[in-house]
């Protein structure tokens, strides 16, 4: 069953085992079971029960010499709660963990729906007797029209074997969460030689939707494509890797919803380096706050979905922007925001360091702009590693402390955010300093829009572009959730206290640091 998490974000292993100390019996006698595995007593967690309740003297029982456990101090096994699917009978954010494959886009999918239509996910999945069942919608092509698809397969889920060739512990594909508590314990009693052994086994509830429904949908890709409109050069291929490979969220959602699917759509986020980028972005603004205001399931009711992406291309020329924003910001001579950053530098350090650190980081980010110039002109691994390489020496602890100085301008934080991006480059689950990663699918949860204030503005859709001033970025924000369940940006830091994938970003940096809004829209 592997190791797993549970809800307070501890790993457990199901298949666990704990053995009670073997002891000379004081007290030989002939017994007979009254418990046993196959009819174990089901008790209550917290209590225990009387050995009488497991064992009976018996004149033509077995003899006993030796005992291995007690009612106090059993040996222990842990186990799943046979056809558990949901955790308290409902999924959750917490339960879906992405893993080892490439299906960011399909898992970001499950994210929005079980914050916004979890009843959904409850309806369309049964297990049963070991075996799993998922209904998808797949497209009928001759009848031009989304037709339901059950899925059925068995319960079983993949694990990663040892390099000795053995059984490993880690599931493949996506982990499931296990309750802190379990629901119901049983206990038993064995005979082995003149042994008697009591056991008590811990029954516990598990999120196993999460790796199932992927299981499923493995399997309904292999048959009926990605986004169950056809293969569309996907013939031949196993399902785990079709799945795998990369995909777009908003061309998902037909596999829930089928004909209900209103709009599955994109939008772009803009970036320039120069203007504001909430002034750039009045489209891109609308349709996050058209997502705030609809993304409850409601009958009767047009439901939204939102996820977000940076592509690799897009956080590379975000990281020239930047950098060339940062040389201009080196280059004003006029009094401002860049003589009082000037003035508080010195007085914190002479004005030769001053002078140096500036000089370090002009002739570090003209190096990183010609590797970045370089790779655009010539998209090969050597030149892409290259850029990737200038811009972990720029961003390394001490190389630019310009860059983490609270009293530095804002365009030098700017760069960092970027710079937390292309220096992952190649890797979505990467364990050093990161914001957010390319290539790799964000559920949005959220959007407030406030002003500078900081109070909450209240507004249609419509009403973005004509009131894009009162937006303000920094006090604005949009929370983000990473289909890892981990790995949250932490560029200066961890962003909070419990690193389960779901943080806040100012308006300002999630436009910054995202090129792309994916889409759906539902008819409840």
């Amino acid at each position: 069953m592997g190791v797993q998490v549970q809800s307070n974000g501890e790993t457990t292993n199901l298949a666990a085992r704990v053995d009670a100390q073997q002891t000379e019996a004081t007290d030989k006698r002939k017994v007979k079971l009254l418990a046993t595995a196959a009819n174990p007593i089901p008790i209550a967690p917290g209590q225990t029960p009387r050995i009488e309740d497991l064992v009976a003297t018996a004149p033509d029982g077995a003899e006993i010499s030796q005992i291995q456990g007690t009612p106090t101090a059993p040996n222990l096994r842990n186990d799943m709660l046979p056809d558990s699917l949901f955790i308290g009978g409902q999924p959750a954010a917490a339960d879906v963990r992405q893993g080892g494959l490439g299906d960011c886009y399909f898992m970001a999918v499950l994210l929005g729906i079980v914050n916004g239509d979890p009843a959904k996910l409850i309806q369309m999945m049964a297990l049963a007797g070991g075996n799993v069942s998922t209904t998808f919608h797949r497209l009928d092509n001759a009848a031009g029209e989304w037709v339901e698809q059950v899925i059925s397969t068995n319960a079983e889920i993949q694990t990663r074997n040892r390099t000795d060739g053995s059984v490993g512990t880690n599931v493949k594909g996506a982990r499931f969460r296990v309750a802190n508590d379990a629901q119901r314990s049983e206990w038993w009693a064995h005979i082995d030689g003149n042994t008697l052994k009591v056991f008590q086994k811990n029954l516990y509830e598990v999120a196993l939707w999460g790796p199932l429904i992927e299981k499923t949908y493995a399997f309904f890709a292999q048959q009926f494509g990605r986004y169950g409109n056809g293969m569309n050069g996907d013939e031949g291929k196993g399902g785990y890797d079709i799945i795998g490979s990369g995909g777009m969220s908003q061309a998902c959602y037909r596999m829930f919803y089928g004909e209900d699917v209103a709009d599955e759509s994109t939008q772009a986020v803009n970036f320039d380096g120069r203007t504001d980028s909430v002034q750039l972005n009045a489209d891109a603004i609308q349709r996050l706050l058209t997502f705030e205001l609809n993304k409850q399931a409601q009958d009767g009711q047009t439901q939204q979905y939102a996820q977000a992406r940076i592509s690799p291309d897009g956080a590379i020329r975000r990281a020239k922007l930047l950098a060339e924003a940062v040389l201009r910001h080196q280059t004003k001579t006029e009094p401002g925001a860049f003589r009082r950053f000037i003035n508080k530098l010195r007085g914190k350090t002479p004005d030769a360091n001053v002078t140096a650190a500036r000089a370090n980081i002009a002739t570090a980010l003209g190096t990183f702009i010609a590797a970045i110039d370089t790779y655009l002109a010539d998209r090969t691994q050597a030149n892409k590693t290259a850029l990737v390489t200038q811009a972990q020496a720029i961003e390394a602890i001490g190389a630019h402390d310009l860059l983490r100085d609270p009293d530095a301008a804002k365009v030098y934080h700017d760069l960092l955010e970027n710079l937390g991006v292309v220096i992952n480059l190649g890797t979505d689950n990467g364990p050093g300093r990161r914001m957010v990663y390319a290539a790799h699918a964000y559920n949005i949860m959220s959007v407030a829009l406030c002003n500078a204030q900081g109070a909450a503005l209240t507004m249609q859709p419509a009403e973005v572009p004509r009131r894009l001033a009162e937006i303000d970025g920094v006090r604005s924000s949009v929370v983000l959730e990473n289909p890892h369940a981990r790995n949250e940006p932490n560029m200066n830091g961890p962003i909070d206290a419990v690193n389960e994938g779901r943080f806040t970003l100012t308006l300002d940096s999630f436009l910054r640091n995202t090129d792309l809004l994916r889409l759906a829209a539902v008819d409840h």
